[in-house]
C-alpha cells in the first residue's frame, strides 16, 4: 500500500492493486449474488439504475442502485452503478467506496483497471 501512495501511477501500480484485492478477498468472503426472485428483482433494479443513467437522471439512478444493494449485496455491477451515479452527483468520496466494493467483489472484471485508474484519480484530488 506505501508504495501505490508514493507511486499511484508507477510502472507496476496496477500489478499492486490486483495482488491488493486479492488480499482483501482472501481476508473477508464477498457475499453471494442472491438467487430465484430476489435475483430477479435485483436484476429489474439494475436496469432501472442503468436507464436513469442513460437519461442522465442521477438520482433516480442512485435510488435503482441503492435499492439493488439492499436486495442483493453480492451484485457487482450495481456497486460501480452507485459509485457512477455518485461522481456524476458530485460526491467522488462515496463514489470512489461503491467502486472499491465493486472491485473487491469482482477484482478480475474487465473494466477493472479503468476503474482503478479513476480511484487513483479520485486520490490525487486536494480534499
Amino acid at each position: 500500500r506505501r508504495y501505490l501512495e508514493l507511486a499511484p501511477a508507477g510502472p507496476t501500480a496496477a500489478e499492486a492493486w490486483r495482488q491488493l484485492d486479492r488480499l482483501a478477498s482472501a481476508t473477508a468472503p464477498a457475499p453471494r449474488r442472491a438467487s430465484g426472485p430476489k435475483r430477479e428483482e435485483a436484476d429489474r433494479a439494475y436496469e432501472r439504475g442503468r436507464q436513469a443513467i442513460s437519461d442522465k437522471s442521477y438520482p433516480q439512478a442512485l435510488a435503482a442502485f441503492q435499492q439493488c444493494l439492499r436486495i442483493d449485496p453480492g451484485f457487482a455491477e450495481c456497486h460501480k452503478g452507485l459509485g457512477a451515479s455518485y461522481a456524476r452527483m458530485g460526491e467522488p468520496a462515496k463514489g470512489a467506496e461503491a467502486y472499491r466494493a465493486y472491485l473487491w467483489l469482482a477484482p478480475d472484471a474487465p473494466d477493472a483497471a479503468k476503474v482503478r485508474t479513476t480511484l487513483m484519480q479520485y486520490d490525487q484530488q486536494p480534499r
